[in-house]
């Protein structure tokens, strides 16, 4: 099934010790702005259910959009997270950025996500959203997948080398569930795609990283 892609302009760049921030006003427009972060402080964002709005350390993130919400700079240590009926809790170190799932069960899923580790290249995550397990991320261009197996509930993560224009599809075995048009994807910067699943089928939503204060 073709997906309806909605790809969001919010970047995150690396540059020396310095991060692109997005201001909660503008994280919808792409407006940025450059500030130097304190190293030490932890970055969280958490992936959305329909239209609730998350919570983490107490502030809400009204600036988050239907699939994933930017990453907010906070200080390190156990970092209270709502989102909707859901709660939970995960302990963070400074310099590390988290994605975190908020179970309708109670339970909480944590991935540590390897942003900027490289410079010259760019951090693609995939998150499986969808109830179909092994998923493929491939690569038509060069006829091969960028991630194999991506499990029902799982992250999973390549590095590639950037600039580079890439369009992918999302495959089922040998069916393509979902296509995802040509993403830019730039050095030291990340981006999400965001697998999801409704009553119309297979959905793969595009997210570019983004951090809000």
């Amino acid at each position: 099934m073709t997906s309806r892609l909605k790809t969001h302009l919010s970047t995150v760049a690396f540059v020396a010790s310095a991060f692109w921030i997005v201001s909660p006003a503008q994280a919808n427009d792409g407006g940025l702005y450059e500030s130097v972060v304190d190293p030490n402080l932890s970055f969280i964002r958490v992936v959305m259910r329909n239209d609730e709005t998350p919570t983490i350390a107490g502030k809400s993130i009204s600036d988050a959009d239907e699939a994933i919400s930017p990453y907010l700079a906070t200080d390190p240590g156990q970092i209270d997270i709502t989102l909707g009926s859901a709660r939970g809790q995960i302990s963070t170190e400074s310099g590390n950025f988290y994605t975190v799932m908020l179970q309708e069960d109670g339970s909480t899923k944590v991935f540590e996500d390897e942003i900027g580790k490289s410079p010259a290249k760019a951090s693609l995550f995939v998150y499986n959203l969808s109830s179909k397990p092994d998923l493929d991320l491939f690569v038509p261009k060069a006829k091969r997948n960028a991630i194999s197996d991506i499990d029902e509930g799982v992250s999973k993560s390549v590095s590639i080398k950037a600039p580079l224009k890439l369009a992918f599809s999302v495959k089922d075995g040998d069916d393509v569930v979902a296509e995802v048009p040509q993403i830019a994807l730039k050095r030291g910067g990340s981006v999400a795609i965001v697998i999801m699943e409704d009553d119309k089928g297979i959905d793969a939503l595009v997210v570019n990283g983004a951090i809000t204060k």
